[in-house]
């Protein structure tokens, strides 16, 4: 949030981490009361759920306000002809429904992250420290569930569920294509490449587009403005990509040590690498560093496209999705910067 524009993001992002803190402790008080779970477990599983970090959640709090604060400057547009301004960012960062969403979402990305990583570690931990990431996993989800029936607005937790669902469909096959990458089985993958990218789709700017389309249901304003919010879901889905694609290439070297699928090196193997070493891998990105721009040039492309008709509602808080996109870009272009710097040295 380096944009002096996009500093009333900061008292936002503080009340969302209040807010799901709280929720998150007070659960696990209930659960502890209620003879649920031990004291003991309560406070690991709990402690785990605090300190626990991911970057959707970082997403989100930029997301979630922004997106919140189009449905406000809607009515004040509405109502008295007023274009986005000073009055409609107070008035989001008073409306207490955009905490308690930002708290349930932020909840269930930290559900969704502790499970992939009890997957992910399976093969190399004790089976007790699998099992207690599993069941803080779980008991996450639970608390997720129960605020989606009985905290948001109807119709909200049918939707979320859906979604879900969708997300856990494409994590599943994401599993088999990591399993065909460890068999070193690259043929088959770069048959199936269209399902793999849809798969990577799915499972990383899925979930954005997902939070952003029951933002703008929640908010109302999915009712008022269908058409508008079409093209801030898929110019949000546009810029989560781009975001996406920059962590394979921050992810390339760990993942390449781990032996684990990565959606830059397949597009490596798509023109022509041979051999997955690093020293294979780094030769060849030193040799086709256009391999780093050309896959997401296409969601670069359709942001520029959306943005076009954003500026047709008088109502968008236009300069927040572009400066919020800007982030997105300037840590894009960094983090080429420093894989093609590692690779040439």
């Amino acid at each position: 949030m380096s944009r002096v524009s996009l500093a009333w993001l900061f008292p936002a992002s503080r009340r969302i981490d209040e807010f799901t803190n709280r929720e998150l402790k007070k659960f696990y008080e209930e659960a502890f009361r209620k003879g649920v779970i031990s004291r003991e477990e309560a406070m690991a599983e709990l402690k785990k759920a605090l300190r626990h970090k991911t970057d959707f959640v970082t997403a989100l709090k930029i997301s979630i306000p922004v997106n919140w604060r189009s449905s406000i400057s809607y009515k004040f547009w509405k109502k008295k002809g007023e274009k986005p301004g000073l009055s409609t960012i107070i008035e989001t960062l008073r409306d207490r429904r955009m905490y308690e969403l930002a708290a349930t979402f932020a909840i269930a990305l930290k559900s969704g992250d502790i499970r992939d990583e009890a997957f992910d570690e399976k093969d190399f931990v004790k089976p007790e420290e699998y099992d207690f990431k599993i069941r803080t996993a779980d008991n996450l989800e639970k608390l997720v569930n129960e605020r989606a029936e009985k905290i948001h607005r109807k119709g909200f937790a049918e939707r979320y569920f859906k979604g879900r669902e969708e997300v856990f469909n494409y994590e599943l096959k994401d599993l088999k294509y990591s399993e065909l990458f460890r068999r070193g089985e690259y043929d088959k993958i770069l048959s199936l490449y269209e399902d793999l990218k849809e798969t990577w789709h799915g499972k990383t700017a899925g979930i954005g587009e997902r939070v952003v389309s029951l933002t703008l249901f929640e908010s109302g304003l999915l009712d008022e403005e269908p058409e508008a919010c079409e093209a801030i879901i898929r110019y949000q889905w546009a810029i989560t990509n781009i975001w996406m694609w920059s962590d394979e290439i921050k992810d390339l070297a760990s993942n390449l040590r781990e032996g684990s699928i990565n959606i830059l090196l397949v597009e490596c193997l798509r023109r022509g690498l041979e051999k997955t070493n690093v020293d294979s891998v780094f030769s060849f990105i030193s040799r086709n560093p256009r391999v780093l721009d050309e896959p997401v040039q296409e969601y670069v492309e359709l942001t520029k496209k959306i943005e076009e008709k954003l500026k047709t509602y008088p109502w968008i808080n236009f300069k927040d999705y572009v400066e919020g996109a800007g982030i997105v870009f300037s840590k894009l272009e960094e983090r080429k910067r420093k894989l093609l710097k590692t690779v040439k040295s």
